[in-house]
């Protein structure tokens, strides 16, 4: 997402609020672009001096929330991704998570939406959308976690009014670990395992345990956070001037 009347460049990755960003900046719908490609279409002086952030979310509550897209998707079954196997029958999120590891970009970007540079496809480490060459390209990384605190940081820095980040294509569903069993709670964490180290991300059990069983109660794991430097002069005045230090 670009918004030139804000001079700031929003990293649409998949499931990580971007409509909801969208909205907030008064934006219609924009392809998904990573910041390679931005980089390749935007004048030097344009994208160099542009304020550049992303929203980034938990690999396995990214994955399911993903799932569920495609569930409800009210097109054509071939136009939700990976959600039938090659006899018709629709998988369950176990075998979809499967298929999606397995062989995740099948599917042109035009199928879901993206404009990306070569090797980007929708269920990429959320790194490869930040990153060029290895190297983190935006100002300031969001998380998904706590974006209600980290979108004041954005809507300071990008000299938006509106704070509040409204919400959009929000469904219920129980808390992601309730989804999951050891095997594909592993395959994700090792598919993602650069995003885990990255972002400090961890698997929150919180599925009901029941001890007179001979389980442990479930416990939940706090996820650290990091700060992150301040290069873009409007994110500096951001955080010299009070506001909440960004979270990589």
């Amino acid at each position: 997402m670009i918004s030139h009347s804000h001079r700031c460049i929003s990293i649409h990755i998949p499931k990580s609020a971007g409509n909801s960003v969208n909205r907030a900046f008064g934006v219609d719908w924009q392809d998904h672009k990573d910041i390679a490609r931005h980089r390749a279409e935007l004048p030097a002086d344009v994208f160099n001096s542009y304020f550049k952030f992303a929203v980034v979310r938990n690999p396995w509550d990214r994955l399911l929330s993903d799932y569920n897209y495609q569930l409800r998707k009210s097109r054509p079954a071939e136009s939700k991704l990976h959600l039938y196997d090659e006899r018709g029958t629709r998988r369950s999120f176990a075998q979809w998570v499967e298929a999606v590891l397995a062989q995740s970009h099948p599917y042109p970007a035009s199928s879901w939406g993206g404009d990306v540079s070569p090797g980007i496809h929708r269920f990429s480490p959320q790194l490869d959308w930040i990153t060029i060459d290895g190297i983190q390209a935006v100002d300031y990384v969001a998380r998904f976690e706590s974006l209600d605190d980290d979108f004041r940081v954005v809507a300071q820095a990008a000299g938006l009014e509106c704070s509040r980040l409204p919400r959009r294509n929000r469904r219920f569903h129980f808390h992601y670990s309730r989804y999951y069993d050891s095997s594909t709670r592993d395959a994700v964490g090792q598919f993602y395992a650069r995003d885990i180290a990255a972002f400090n991300y961890e698997f929150e059990d919180r599925r009901i345990r029941f001890p007179w069983f001979g389980c442990k109660p479930a416990q939940r794991a706090l996820i650290p956070t990091q700060v992150f430097p301040a290069e873009h002069p409007r994110l500096a005045a951001v955080v010299t001037g009070g506001g909440t230090s960004p979270k990589s």
